[in-house]
Formats: C-alpha cells, structure tokens, sequence
C-alpha cells in the first residue's frame, strides 16, 4: 500500500523544484519562495506542472525590490491565475544571495501578537535587565520567530507596528528567521536603570 502522506511530500517537492527549474530559465535574480497549500489538499503528479507554472507566471508578475519582500494570497481578483491548492506564497527578493530557495511550509494557524502582548514580553526581560553585566553604551532586545516551516511562526498586528513600548532597553526588534526580515519597534525609554 501507497503512503498517500509520502507521495503529497514528494508531489510537492517535484513542484518546488520544477517551479525553481522554470524560473531559472529566464530569471538569475535569486529568490527565497515558500508556498503555504491549503490544509488537506488533493494533489496528484498530473497537478505539478500545472501548479508550478502558475506560481512561476506569479512570482515573475510580482514587482519586488531586492532586499524586500511580497507576500501573495488567493484573492477574487487574481482567482483565474493563483493555483487553489495554495493559500499564500511569500516571496523574498534576496540582496546578496547566490542560489534560489523554494520550500513548501507546513499547514497551520498564524497567530498574531498584539502591543499588549508585547509590552508583556518586553517587561519580563526589562526585569532580569539588572541581573547581565553589560559594558556597552546600548542595550537592545530582539525577539525572534524561528521556524523554517512556515514563512512566520507569528505575526504582529497592525497596531504592534506602531506602537510606543516602554522599555529600558535602548532598542527592540522582532526578526522572522525563515525570510531574514526584521522591524525596529518604537520605544519610549522612560525606565531609569538603577
């Protein structure tokens, strides 16, 4: 008997590398590519080409700066031509990179972090500060979402961006691991340090 989990794995490895195979054919730009499939989809190995062709047309259609990042998912608009067994494609136009990446994520939930959630986090590690000996002028925090599976184990929300923490570190970033991109927090350093 089949494993059918074995040959979806295998089905979808095929894509990526065909899909890598098309692009390279008239692109050398190197691209970071991951593809998020919908939970439980039906994929066979007629479906590959098909599939691979319409993420390449997609990712060749996307204007991206290099150093800079597009994230893509299955709207009304663009039904006709964004493959259904995909929910999101994220695309990182790499600045120095010297090969293409393209990997298949894992299904799940994104959760997504609210200021207040943040501010928590950020108030746990302000109180441990007095414990590190530091000989610097500056402390920073950074917080890091470390899962190559998925193209973000979490997220923020759109008010996290924007958000005054208070903090005594001197500068706070969050930093995706898996796409190599980060944001600098705003932070207000009304905490004396004793």
């Amino acid at each position: 008997m089949v494993n059918l989990c074995r040959l979806k794995i295998a089905w979808r490895r095929g894509l990526f590398d065909k899909a890598n195979q098309l692009y390279l054919q008239n692109h050398n730009h190197p691209l970071f590519v991951q593809i998020l499939f919908k939970p439980r989809t039906k994929m066979s190995r007629n479906d590959v080409d098909r599939i691979a062709g319409m993420v390449v047309h997609l990712v060749k259609e996307t204007p991206i700066e290099p150093g800079s990042f597009k994230t893509l998912e299955r709207s009304r608009e663009n039904s006709g031509c964004f493959p259904k067994e995909i929910v999101m494609i994220y695309i990182y136009a790499q600045l120095n990179g010297k090969e293409n990446k393209w990997h298949c994520s894992s299904n799940g939930f994104i959760p997504q972090i609210t200021p207040e959630q943040l501010q928590e986090k950020i108030e746990r590690k302000d109180r441990k500060l007095n414990n590190y000996k530091f000989n610097c002028s500056e402390r920073w925090l950074l917080f890091v979402a470390d899962d190559l599976r998925i193209p973000s184990t979490v997220d923020l929300t759109v008010s996290a961006f924007t958000y005054q923490y208070n903090t005594r570190f001197d500068r706070v970033f969050f930093f995706w691991n898996s796409s190599r991109r980060y944001i600098e927090l705003q932070v207000i350093n009304t905490i004396q340090t004793t």
